[in-house]
């Protein structure tokens, strides 16, 4: 399962970087010009990303955590911060772009969101790894014998 994730984190990245390519460079492209059309279709799109791909790599991760005296907060949540608060830093020096504080707080949004979403997933994974094994699952010369009423030995 955790290989999925991995390989979701991978395209969802390579997604990303190619949309901030084409921001960078001016490109025109029809998904942008919808986004764009969209009433905060840009800060939608940042939350939805954004959220997405940390939640995907905190999986794909299986959601190692870095622990530093008393925080402890998920390795890709710490990895995707520092880039995102990179990538909409060096924004200012692009004159095809703009640093939005907005963006940013969308971003953030969408980030906090998706660790929420994968702390409640490693408590269900964890919970479901604790409970006994269906008795379908289980091979049938390990589950209980019934005992037949009325009919001795």
């Amino acid at each position: 399962m955790f290989r999925v994730f991995s390989s979701l984190t991978v395209c969802l990245s390579g997604f990303i970087l190619w949309v901030i390519y084409l921001a960078n460079t001016g490109s025109q492209n029809p998904l942008l010009a919808l986004v764009q059309q969209m009433p905060y279709g840009d800060k939608i799109g940042h939350l939805c990303l954004f959220g997405s791909l940390n939640f995907v790599a905190i999986l794909g991760l299986r959601f190692h955590r870095i622990r530093y005296r008393k925080l402890c907060i998920y390795t890709a949540t710490a990895a995707l911060a520092v880039f995102v608060l990179g990538e909409e830093i060096t924004q200012v020096a692009n004159p095809l772009r703009t640093f939005d504080w907005l963006d940013l707080s969308a971003d953030a949004l969408g980030i906090a969101l998706a660790n929420l979403a994968a702390w409640g997933a490693q408590r269900r994974l964890a919970a479901s790894a604790t409970t006994a094994i269906p008795p379908k699952a289980m091979p049938p010369e390990t589950m209980p014998q019934k005992e037949s009423i009325g009919h001795g030995p």
